[in-house]
């Protein structure tokens, strides 16, 4: 029905505009409003909204968020048209200059009043972006413009008898392109029908669900006038001022100078994240409670939290300093002071036996210290929306008093008071699974002791999102209810961090259970998009060429081939309808991920189904299947020359510079962000080099890291989204700059996401932080987030490159300052188990370094990369007492290792 009713609205549109187009503007135009308004002028309003010409200014008279404008027919190009107006409540709605084409197309240009900024708006084929620029001072009368050239729109306002600013230009675009504007609107109104936006009359005359409060705004003025012939096109000037307002500045300027980056120096740029939430549980268990910035408890929307006195107000109403015990047990300590006195609150999550499958309960402590001289006395209640218990405490001078509550999650109101020795068995109980499940696997010590911290604390939030119900473990994307659904991608990703991690059960596991939600056809879609099913063929290969495990690699081969099967089918049921010459030929169109939900041809989709075929006859091979892995390779390959056919064809350039769309289609992506390398653009087009489809050297793997370094798609080395980052989706591009050795964004990368991609002291990390204002989702424990940056560290530590085994590429070099060691223990690799030290001695004039080559497969070469603190060159190198040539400034080559060794270097 919504579809029809659009189709119907386009029909009426396009038959309004054929009325009017005899009526074409004739130019140059000028309009005063010292006159009532001629027939050429239409007035739409909404109800009880009111448009007048008064005291020589139009005064439109309305609610916020309705509709009431004037419009005349345009049908003309390359012009520029002005007008002057005084603005009054709103955005979207605001009284503005618009060029309008259709429903689905139209632009915006005016200024807000509450915020003092200009704000410019373009809908282009259904698809919204929109800008604010502050200004100082007040929003009082201004002139805004909008030129309208043959590649380019340019949006400028200016203080009534002021100078003109330039705000950035942005590229003329899909249906804009060669097509002029049916209407000039001066007023307010809006138009969109996408996702929940269903505002599809035309002419902009839709309402919002709430009018919002009477406002009055004025237009004094309007003028148009065809542009001169320079400025039709965009200017070398205009392409240089482009270019230069897209680079990362603050991160070119970290990476200036020679010297890798460091938490310190990238933390100092803009504030921490403002509200850290941290998810505390047992591992795979299906509830988890939240600790919350200001160190209260959420148990599934129930509030808890301690109160002193009689009231029962929270015992604190700011933030409160919050680290967790040992600096990464997941089991969150909060501190704050009050009134004189200290307080210290624990709180761990503990089930009988640490099972999953055992009722939830918080453990939880606080502690009052009084470092006065004089005794204290404090009534400390415990509150559940009421009082649920009571302690009349003397706090001696010099000393402290603690109270204990143990929680159950499903009725927090129920929560009982415990005595010291209870609550301590129990906690004992807690830290000692955590410290032992998390000593497992690789173990990495390097003299950043927040690096340490970290990566423990990342896989115990992960460990937590898990939610084991009706024995079916399901990995999922948020902490504490927020992202309850399992998201395929980010799922099957994680189950690949715990193999290169040596969590190998558990990653087997949870990929059995994904497998669970294939579809009989072999379809496997969850929350996500097709690029659920490249991912996890792909994790699954992994998993098997990790472990070896034939016996579990036989026993899911069936639903792999099925799986396989039907990505085969698909491409060929769309290559039926595909004219070989299309951009997109070969490609499968569907949805592509969670919050694209209209299917598109996506190079994301395509490059991770294929990941997904080469994975899986590669394992069906090693695994003696030579028949279904020879018929699936055949059809692997096919698809692989049809992908980069396709990207070759489907590069296109704007503004002097190629770029390599992600949907080659309808390239919406980049034209959402002005053909930037921002927002969606620069997360998706990451993960579709995190593939490595295109090697890191490729000309089309260039074509997105030059966009995104050089058109607004990083801060700080992570991709940019919004007014912030989204930095868990740079895991790609920072693989790209590994291959190409470009070790410095790397480390750019890895600092940038500790100091704004999650709680600076409990490591929690989230999806999207504001960089300004430090603003972050809900998202936190994010387990995709966790995920990226476990992979990160381990391939900055220990990577695969072919037959080649790199260790230490992308160390930092203070870590290896005198005396200092990194130690890298049973990492799992696709060779086996590594183990690595590097120690620096005699003031940096040597350093010592020991190998445990993996065993299970000789590498061809095992490089093993020493970065300098003073990047100073190798002078001698002797290997278990032997000296050796095969080194160069800052690199050991060694071939066939097949048992531990000692390397003294010196410099």
């Amino acid at each position: 029905m919504k579809k029809h009713a659009m189709i119907l609205a386009g029909i009426i549109c396009l038959f309004c505009l054929a009325v009017n187009a005899s009526e074409l503007l004739t130019l140059p135009f000028n309009q005063r409003f010292d006159k009532p308004l001629d027939g050429s002028w239409k007035t739409d309003v909404s109800k009880d909204n009111k448009i007048e010409v008064i005291d020589n200014a139009l005064r439109i008279s309305a609610g916020a968020n309705t509709y009431a404008h004037i419009e005349r027919s345009l049908g003309v190009d390359l012009f520029r048209a002005e007008c002057v107006l005084k603005p009054n409540g709103g955005i979207s709605w605001a009284t503005s200059l618009f060029l309008y084409w259709d429903p689905q197309n139209w632009c915006q240009i005016t200024v807000l009043d509450k915020d003092s900024c200009y704000y410019s708006a373009r809908l282009i084929d259904g698809k919204l972006v929109d800008r604010r620029f502050s200004f100082n001072g007040s929003a009082d009368w201004h002139r805004v413009a909008i030129e309208l050239g043959e590649e380019c729109v340019r949006f400028q306002g200016c203080k009534d008898g002021g100078d003109w600013v330039d705000l950035p230009i942005v590229p003329r675009s899909g249906s804009w392109m060669g097509k002029p504007p049916a209407l000039l609107v001066i007023g307010k109104g809006f138009s969109r029908s996408e996702g929940k936006q269903h505002f599809s009359a035309v002419s902009l005359n839709n309402d919002y669900t709430s009018r919002g409060p009477a406002t009055v705004s004025l237009v004094r003025e309007i003028s148009i006038k065809r542009l001169a012939p320079e400025r039709t096109r965009i200017t070398e000037a205009e392409k240089k001022v482009f270019v230069e307002q897209g680079k990362d500045s603050l991160g070119e300027q970290e990476l200036a100078g020679g010297k890798d980056p460091s938490f310190a120096s990238v933390s100092s740029y803009f504030p921490p994240m403002k509200s850290p939430r941290e998810a505390v549980g047992a591992k795979d268990g299906p509830q988890e409670f939240v600790v919350m910035p200001d160190g209260s408890f959420d148990f599934a929307g129930v509030k808890a939290w301690f109160a002193v006195g009689n009231s029962s107000t929270q015992l604190i109403s700011a933030e409160c300093a919050k680290h967790l015990l040992e600096g990464y047990l997941p089991i969150v300590v909060a501190e704050w002071e009050k009134e004189g006195l200290k307080y210290q609150q624990k709180a761990a999550g503990w089930s009988p036996e640490m099972n999953s499958d055992t009722p939830l309960a918080a453990l939880v402590q606080l502690r009052i210290s009084n470092p006065g001289t004089q005794n204290r006395k404090v009534d400390v209640q415990f509150v559940v929306k009421n009082p649920v218990m009571t302690w009349n405490l003397e706090i001696p001078a010099q000393g402290e008093q603690s109270v204990y509550v143990n929680i159950p999650f499903a009725k927090p109101a129920e929560a009982v008071k415990n005595d010291a020795a209870d609550f301590e068995k129990r906690f004992s109980e807690v830290t000692a699974f955590w410290k032992k499940l998390l000593a497992k696997g690789m173990k990495v010590t390097v003299p950043e002791q927040r690096i340490n911290d970290a990566c423990r604390a990342w896989l115990a939030y992960n460990f937590i999102d898990v939610d084991k119900r009706n024995g079916v473990y399901e990995p999922h994307d948020g902490g504490g209810g927020f992202y309850e659904e399992i998201y395929g991608y980010s799922a099957s990703r994680y189950c690949y961090a715990l193999d290169l991690w040596g969590h190998h059960a558990e990653a087997r596991q949870y990929l059995d259970s994904i497998l669970s939600f294939v579809k009989p056809d072999g379809l496997l879609v969850l929350h996500y998009g097709l690029p659920d099913t490249g991912a996890q063929l792909w994790a699954m290969g992994k998993h098997y060429r990790m472990t070896g495990d034939t016996e579990w690699l036989r026993k899911v081969a069936p639903t792999m081939i099925k799986m396989c099967n039907w990505i085969i089918a698909e491409r060929k049921s769309s290559m039926a309808q595909q004219a070989k010459d299309a951009s997109w030929y070969g490609l499968i169109k569907y949805r592509p991920y969670a919050d694209e939900p209209a299917p598109t041809y996506s190079y994301h989709t395509d490059t991770y189904l294929l990941l997904g075929l080469e994975e899986t006859a590669a394992a069906l091979r090693d695994a003696g299947m030579t028949d279904e892995a020879a018929r699936i390779t055949t059809e692997s390959e096919a698809y692989r020359r049809d992908i980069l056919n396709s990207m070759d064809k489907a590069v296109l350039e704007r503004f002097g510079m190629k770029m390599l769309p992600v949907f080659p289609e309808t390239h919406a992506l980049l034209e959402r962000v002005g053909y930037s390398g921002a927002d969606y653009y620069s997360l998706i087009s990451c993960m579709v080099l995190e593939t490595d489809v295109l090697p890191a050297n490729d000309h089309r793997a260039r074509l997105i890291t030059d966009l995104l370094q050089q058109r607004k798609g990083l801060c700080l080395g992570v991709c940019a989204f919004g007014e912030g980052i989204d930095h868990a989706y740079s895991y790609g591009y920072w693989m790209n700059c590994l291959q190409r050795d470009e070790v410095q964004r790397v480390i750019l990368g890895l600092y940038a996401s500790l100091a704004y991609g999650m709680s600076r002291d409990t490591y929690s990390s989230v999806e999207v932080t504001g960089l300004r204002s430090g603003a972050n989702q809900k998202t936190l424990p994010h387990l995709y987030s966790a995920t990226q940056q476990l992979l990160l560290l381990r391939n900055m530590l220990i990577r695969e490159a072919g037959d080649t085994l790199i260790l230490g590429q992308a160390i930092p070099r203070p870590w290896l300052e005198d005396g200092k060691k990194v130690c890298v223990e049973d990492a799992p690799t696709l060779f086996g188990n590594v183990g690595y030290s590097i120690k620096s001695h005699d003031g940096a004039q040597k350093m010592t370094v020991r190998i445990d080559p993996p065993k299970k497969k000789l590498p061809k070469v095992i490089n093993i990369r020493l970065r300098h603190p003073a990047n100073k060159a190798i002078q001698g190198v002797t290997i278990n007492g032997i000296a050796s040539k095969e080194f160069t400034n800052d690199m050991i080559t060694l071939t066939k290792v097949d048992a531990p060794v000692t390397i003294e270097v010196h410099y």
